[in-house]
């Protein structure tokens, strides 16, 4: 039986995406110790327990991701045009040293758009890849819709210079409606990315497959009955097993419902698995993770028990939930979030729990909409302890 304990790491006001969705990682395991990130403001945190923790101020803009490599840190995210004033994206290189950051020199890439919550990983040739939200004007200047697009970095390695920005899922979502992605690399320089929209005010869930080279031509519709409301992206996550090569997917329909499905190489739309309901209540949010070092590799599942029905369906939110998939059943659910409370939503977990298991999420829910900008939330981290 796993035990965790609950620690809060700073208070925000207003930060109600400080920890963000699950899909863009912000909990790692570096040099035994926990490295935790989060926005509102924009802070990363270093604890060797879980629960004494320090705290460095980051100067980048909003929507950044982050991906470690030994001692190296590189991130994608927005600045301040100097010339304009306007955001624009850039890139971060970085280095780890103890329980600081120092961090190189911005490198503008002002001809990628991808500045709502990018997703930024590294594919097996060295390649960097960023999937992200585009929001599209018709010739006249109007609002059109949103798009999930990709990009590619030119060289291994190089997270300066990059290819053009593709728009892979090509469906358009609605306006203001819910649109989460997740970038996942693959083997042989294939990457999936998978996109959750809304489109004419149905909510689905699509992917695709890059195979080195291209895009498929036609995107698979993975689910439908997904989410329309804006703020309800926490709902999906998809993570890939290296080892048996199989992609894990979870997701939380308009119903709340929890489901699983897999798709083993090479990635067909024959390939995916018919989706499994998980759980017979109302769910909010769900996380997937990885233990490659178990064979078979562990699965393991975060998911949000709805307790609190918010008229608003952005700020239901609730207990949280870690359940293990060992390759032949589902274990038993054990409680992360702190007993007696149902304020706990926008989870967040390191994706290779090999080393522990680390879940920082946002506790207290806003009145309503108006009330937000002056609500505190506290920022929690719930741990098995320090890493190994």
């Amino acid at each position: 039986m796993l035990n965790f304990t609950v620690s809060k790491v700073f208070t925000t006001r207003g930060g109600v995406h400080s920890t963000t969705r699950g899909t863009i990682r912000r909990v790692f395991v570096h040099e035994g110790k926990w490295l935790v990130f989060h926005a509102v403001p924009n802070m990363y945190h270093f604890s060797s327990d879980g629960v004494h923790w320090t705290g460095q101020r980051i100067q980048q803009f909003n929507s950044h991701s982050y991906l470690i490599r030994g001692n190296t840190i590189y991130s994608f995210a927005q600045i301040s045009d100097p010339e304009t004033g306007r955001l624009v994206n850039a890139t971060f290189k970085g280095t780890i040293c103890g329980e600081k950051i120092t961090w190189g020199k911005p490198h503008r890439v002002p001809h990628l758009t991808l500045g709502y919550y990018p997703d930024l990983q590294q594919d097996s040739t060295g390649r960097f890849t960023v999937s992200g939200r585009v929001t599209r004007f018709d010739d006249d200047g109007r609002l059109v819709g949103i798009t999930i697009e990709w990009a590619r970095s030119l060289y291994p390695n190089d997270i300066t210079r990059w290819g053009p920005q593709q728009q892979v899922i090509r469906h358009i979502s609605d306006m203001k409606s819910s649109e989460v992605h997740e970038n996942i690399p693959l083997e042989d320089g294939k990457s999936y990315l998978i996109g959750m929209l809304s489109v004419n005010g149905e909510g689905r869930l699509y992917g695709n497959l890059f195979d080195g080279e291209k895009w498929g031509a036609e995107e698979v519709l993975l689910a439908e009955n997904m989410s329309t409301v804006r703020g309800t992206d926490k709902r999906m996550s998809g993570v890939w097993d290296p080892k048996a090569k199989v992609i894990h997917l979870s997701y939380v329909d308009h119903d709340g419902q929890l489901w699983y499905r897999t798709c083993k190489s090479p990635y067909r739309p024959q390939d995916w698995s018919k989706p499994v309901k998980l759980k017979p209540f109302k769910v909010f949010a769900s996380v997937i993770s990885l233990d490659t070092t178990k064979t078979p590799t562990h699965v393991w599942l975060l998911y949000g028990k709805t307790l609190f029905e918010h008229p608003d369906p952005r700020w239901q939110s609730g207990e949280l939930y870690l359940m293990r998939f060992d390759g032949e059943s589902w274990s038993e659910p054990v409680l992360v979030s702190e007993h007696g409370t149902k304020y706990n939503w926008y989870p967040n977990m390191n994706e290779d729990v090999s080393r522990g298991i680390g879940v920082l999420y946002l506790k207290g829910v806003p009145e309503n909409q108006a009330a937000v900008k002056h609500t505190d939330f506290d920022i929690m981290f719930s741990s098995t302890g320090a890493p190994r």
